[in-house]
């Protein structure tokens, strides 16, 4: 597992912790390190569920696939076999799916209507209205 320790990925979440060169273990042919004792141990007595949970948690995690060189477990996601794929495809150009383009843009709304029938002989001023109301009402 490229120097992590295979429990310390499965009990949290994907840590990658380096492990130690003084607790080792061999299961099926390969060497797997460990970081304390305690974890040592809990592979010894488990080896083949730690494994597969390694296994599981690069499935959610695929950045753990190449991190870990577990492409013999993950033959599709292995770079040269994305490359394969996508030389049979006949794809011109890069592996990788063009860049997007943004473009703004906005919209303006007219947030006060004028009215277009306007009452040119409105007066706001009380004074002025009194004054009107005289001189309608004749009483001077």
């Amino acid at each position: 597992l490229e120097g992590f320790c295979p429990v310390t990925i499965v009990q949290r979440d994907g840590l990658l912790l380096p492990a130690s060169t003084v607790f080792l273990a061999r299961y099926k042919g390969l060497v797997y390190g460990f970081v304390d004792e305690p974890s040592l141990n809990a592979f010894v007595e488990q080896p083949a569920k730690y494994v597969q949970a390694v296994l599981n948690a690069a499935k959610r995690a695929p950045e753990l696939i190449h991190m870990l060189r577990l492409q013999e477990h993950f033959p599709a996601a292995s770079i040269s076999e994305i490359m394969r794929q996508h030389a049979q495809i006949g794809g011109g150009g890069s592996v990788l799916a063009p860049p997007k383009s943004y473009q703004d843009s906005n919209v303006q709304t007219v947030t006060h209507l004028m009215e277009k029938n306007m009452d040119m002989s409105y007066e706001w001023n009380e004074w002025a209205l009194r004054r009107r109301a005289l001189q309608l009402a004749n009483l001077r």
